[in-house]
């Protein structure tokens, strides 16, 4: 309506504009659609620089930010078809700017010009794709990869027109793209049965490589503080893990060892079952309290001679559920108990600062200080740089001396 004689075009536009404002408020956890919102800022905010009236420099500047932040957000999950419509938004922008552009670039410090947008917008990477499929696309309300998926299956000649334009892509680049649709769909994960399909459906020659995948996402979540992700992400991969060293151990074994590991598979399925269910940052006693009894139902397999598994991993997930059971515990003030708990989790984790540290919070609150004492060198020795050292030094001197 913009567009259409009569009209505020301006108006509606920046209308428009407080709408998508709006809308990356809620999306922020939503990256592509965050991302496709940002490249529909940008052309919006390229039209706006266009009216009389309007800071031109300023609304291509905002433009060019917003481009440039899909662009990074697309890079960064190689997502092939957002990723070559990205690069067209920003090729729009760069013209809407004409000779402004690099000195636009330049003062929003985004650093060096990249080859495809100084070369005049040649885009080396292989990943263009045809005006004509991007309008279908856009035409079918493709926003997102479950949106994608819907278009694509909806209109059996728009998924040729893409099968065919992906075919004709750089290897490399679909690797990547394929990937990150792997790392998605594995965040996805809920249970140990879907666990299971995930791992039967993946190439057997791409297992290794998806692993090293996934353990480079978890270490940039922590990077980025996002440790409820990289928490999530690792309970899953400890469990890709142990069916992929039960699938590489039952090769040479035994009719009954390849039953009792069947068996075991099992178990540990309903255990990322419950593990996915439970809420650890709301703890319930419950729950948590069925999740360390199957774990050490687990971990009593060890003893048994199960071949091919990684213990230790089982051990540190183990420690990880006690502590969650600790906190239940001790939120529903449970205080003995929640110390019980801790105790476990330091017993199967001797090395892990963390539990240590709520070891020692839990024996101040009972006013077993000597043991606290104790409990709080091992910490230190641990993690001497630990955040929470100081206030658990200071809790035990206060309860030394309630008197100061």
């Amino acid at each position: 309506m913009a567009s259409l004689p009569g009209e505020d075009r301006g108006g509606r536009l920046r209308q428009a504009l407080a709408a998508y404002d709006e809308a990356l408020e809620k999306l922020r956890d939503v990256p592509l659609a965050y991302a496709q919102t940002q490249n529909n800022r940008a052309n919006l905010l390229s039209d706006l620089a266009s009216l009389p009236g309007e800071d031109r420099g300023g609304r291509l500047r905002q433009a060019i930010q917003c481009a440039a932040e899909a662009l990074a957000i697309f890079e960064q999950v190689q997502h092939a078809p957002y990723l070559s419509i990205a690069r067209r938004v920003m090729q729009g922008v760069a013209a809407a700017c004409g000779p402004d552009f690099g000195g636009f670039w330049a003062e929003l410090g985004l650093g060096p010009l990249p080859d495809w947008l100084a070369e005049e917008g040649e885009d080396k990477t292989g990943l263009t794709m045809p005006d004509a499929l991007q309008e279908r696309l856009r035409q079918a309300g493709v926003s997102d990869e479950a949106s994608l998926a819907a278009a694509l299956e909806n209109d059996p000649e728009l998924a040729q027109a893409f099968t065919d334009w992906m075919a004709a892509q750089n290897p490399e680049s679909l690797a990547r793209n394929a990937m990150a649709g792997l790392l998605t769909a594995f965040a996805r994960i809920a249970d140990g049965e879907q666990m299971l399909a995930f791992y039967r459906s993946l190439p057997s020659e791409m297992e290794e490589a998806f692993a090293q995948a996934l353990e480079s996402r978890i270490h940039q979540a922590r990077a980025q503080g996002n440790d409820d992700e990289a928490e999530g992400l690792d309970a899953r991969l400890q469990g890709f893990r142990q069916l992929q060293q039960a699938a590489a151990a039952a090769g040479s074994m035994s009719d009954n060892d390849r039953t009792r590991l069947a068996a075991f598979a099992e178990q540990v399925q309903h255990y990322q079952t419950l593990f996915q269910a439970a809420d650890a940052e709301n703890p319930a006693v419950d729950e948590w309290q069925a999740i360390t009894a199957l774990g050490e139902e687990l971990l009593a397999g060890e003893a048994e001679g199960l071949p091919g598994l990684d213990w230790a991993a089982l051990g540190r997930q183990a420690a990880s559920d006690y502590n969650s059971l600790g906190n239940a515990l001790d939120n529903r003030g449970d205080k003995a108990a929640s110390l019980a708990a801790f105790e476990r989790a330091c017993a199967l984790q001797p090395d892990f600062a963390m539990w240590q540290r709520n070891r020692t919070g839990m024996l101040i609150e009972l006013g077993r200080l000597d043991e606290a004492a104790d409990a709080l060198a091992q910490a230190r020795a641990l993690e001497p740089d630990a955040a929470r050292l100081p206030q658990l030094t200071e809790q035990l001197a206060a309860a030394r001396n309630p008197s100061n």
